[in-house]
């Protein structure tokens, strides 16, 4: 499966997947991805994301907020 991405993109998914696990999630979303292209520094998507701002320590506690038991957004 990951034979024709590109060694920028593995790196990106497997930053991915240490984040569900640090997050304590048991799957890899959309949001882990965007903090696996942040975090792979050399790809054109996190040098576009630094320039939108886009920071991973925001992205990180907006994750832990959402999931929070105590958010307006939580599904308990």
């Amino acid at each position: 499966m990951f034979k024709r991405y590109t060694e920028k993109a593995k790196r990106a998914i497997m930053i991915a997947q240490e984040e569900a696990i640090n997050l304590n999630h048991d799957y890899i979303g959309t949001e882990h991805i965007l903090i696996g292209l942040i975090k792979e520094e050399e790809g054109v998507a996190s040098q576009v994301l630094r320039q939108l701002g886009v920071n991973v320590d925001k992205e990180i506690l907006l994750q832990k907020y959402i999931k929070s038991p105590h958010s307006c957004c939580s599904r308990n």
